[in-house]
């Protein structure tokens, strides 16, 4: 199965800047030091969101999760980084109740 909606996937900028690329937000610190280190930063962050949705269209969801506030996708396929390197990417998406769209919630090297 593929994700839901996928054509119409959220990625929003904050997300990107203020949490995956942030080497100051104690959850994404990590996340950011690798996207970083294969050449993702704030001047590429249109090849970071292609990146993450060619993930999100390419390939199968690999586990969905239920809770309270929607349903969980996990997605996982190759990256194509600017550095050249190919790497192993999770990526979480939701779909919140009462919404239709799947919004980015975190993405990291597996």
């Amino acid at each position: 199965m593929k994700l839901p909606n996928r054509k119409n996937a959220i990625i929003e900028k904050r997300k990107l800047i203020y949490y995956l690329l942030s080497l100051t937000d104690e959850d994404g610190k990590s996340k950011a030091e690798y996207f970083r280190k294969v050449g993702f930063n704030e001047t590429n962050l249109k090849d970071f969101e292609h990146a993450l949705l060619t993930i999100a269209s390419s390939n199968e969801v690999k586990t969905i999760e239920k809770s309270k506030f929607g349903i969980k996708y996990i997605v996982e396929g190759l990256m194509d980084s600017p550095t050249g390197k190919k790497f192993m990417v999770r990526i979480i998406w939701s779909i919140d109740k009462g919404k239709n769209n799947p919004r980015l919630v975190t993405a990291y090297h597996v």
